[in-house]
């Protein structure tokens, strides 16, 4: 297996509203005085999802009055609504146009001039301790993805591990991996709400993506569960990795997540040393749609991302980033390419750190895990607000 990255992140879903003081957000960017070529590698596929979750959700707010500065500019959430609406406009300007016959470089360019006429674009100005400071492609990413697993709603020899609610109790809260995966402190709780088929490193996978969907056979046919972060116990989140290459492990230029999987199923005995080196766990619970980002808004597959909602203490702003991805060329091997793509900022997690830090959401199957366990690269991402 090709060299691995090893960014996995614990995506945290917090009502961001309710968690941050009311004074007004001041985010570290600085405007972009020129205009910048536009274009989607998805063709606009998912995009207007993403921007309709996010006016359903600042529709149903008390208030949209709040303040936002970006540069020296000051803006209220009730902006960001409008620039979602108008972005929604010009999506479908642009299928107007592919429909009635135009050719997709003319319509492409048409979208991009609408997006340079109508809103003003904004830069993270990064801190001197980020990677990409003083670069020409100051911002770093990632990508996560929502693990598949299959499960039972009942124990059986075939599921043996529980995913579990969050308790009520604080001191079940607090209990560690070790504690609750090795020792059973929560087991007879009530607190089960599926077993899981697969192994524990790859329950511990779920926990490092946040969420994900669970296969459960019913009489009436197979039936996909999607389970969402609920809560964590507070304590450190540590990649086990660390701790099997600290411990001679892994050998060196295989130390991908198949040879951790490898590993820890070839040795049952070190399993609880490794599991126990990182404490943190992660409580679920079921919903309706795709894993929930912050102020619970479904995340959208290849449209959502995640950024440092302590240093930007809010969702719902328009991206557009400029990278790489991995891709697998035609020997099999990972190369990347570049790709320019719109995102919502919709998500945070704990390892999302700077200002120049970003965490694109891939969504579900192999291409997404893929891509999630490979991309660390580097780049540019701006933010877009409507012009008043």
């Amino acid at each position: 297996m090709t060299k691995k990255y090893f960014c996995f992140f614990m995506i945290l879903s917090f009502v961001a509203s309710a968690a941050f003081a009311q004074g007004t957000i001041v985010t570290p960017t600085a405007k972009v005085n020129q205009r910048l070529s536009f274009s989607d590698d998805m063709a606009w596929e998912n995009m207007e999802l993403a921007l309709t979750r996010q006016i359903e959700n600042l529709a149903k707010r008390p208030t949209l009055d709040r303040k936002i500065k970006y540069g020296a500019d000051t803006y209220t959430f009730n902006d960001l609504k409008l620039s979602a609406e108008l972005f929604l406009e010009f999506i479908q300007k642009y299928k107007t146009c592919m429909n009635d016959g135009g050719a997709d470089s003319v319509c492409s360019a048409q979208m991009s001039d609408a997006i340079n006429d109508r809103f003003n674009i904004y830069r993270p100005v990064t801190k001197n301790t980020e990677p990409g400071h003083g670069t020409q492609m100051p911002s770093t990413f990632t990508a996560y993805y929502s693990p598949d697993l299959n499960g039972s709603l009942v124990q059986d020899a075939d599921h043996p591990y529980p995913l579990y609610a969050l308790p009520a109790s604080a001191a079940d809260r607090g209990l560690s991996r070790e504690k609750i995966d090795f020792d059973g402190a929560l087991a007879g709780k009530g607190l089960e709400i599926v077993w899981i088929k697969e192994s524990l490193y790859d329950i511990y996978l779920l926990h490092v993506q946040g969420g994900g969907r669970v296969r459960v056979p019913s009489p009436e046919g197979e039936k996909m569960y999607y389970v969402s972060y609920a809560g964590e116990n507070g304590l450190s989140f540590k990649f086990v990795y660390h701790y099997m290459v600290a411990n001679n492990m892994l050998p060196a230029g295989n130390r991908g997540v198949e040879a951790q999987r490898n590993y820890i199923a070839a040795n049952p005995d070190k399993a609880r040393a490794i599991f126990a080196s990182n404490p943190s766990y992660i409580f679920f619970k079921f919903t309706d749609s795709e894993p929930l980002g912050v102020d619970n808004i479904p995340l959208t597959q290849g449209r959502s991302m995640a950024i440092d909602m302590t240093v930007y203490k809010h969702s719902g702003a328009i991206s557009f980033v400029q990278t790489t991805r991995p891709v697998k060329d035609e020997e099999g091997r990972t190369v990347f390419q570049p790709f320019s793509r719109f995102f919502m900022a919709q998500d945070t997690g704990g390892a999302i750190k700077g200002n120049a830090r970003v965490d694109m959401y891939f969504g579900y199957g192999d291409e997404a895990e893929f891509t999630a366990y490979n991309t660390n690269v580097r780049g540019k991402h701006f933010f877009l607000i409507r012009k008043k």
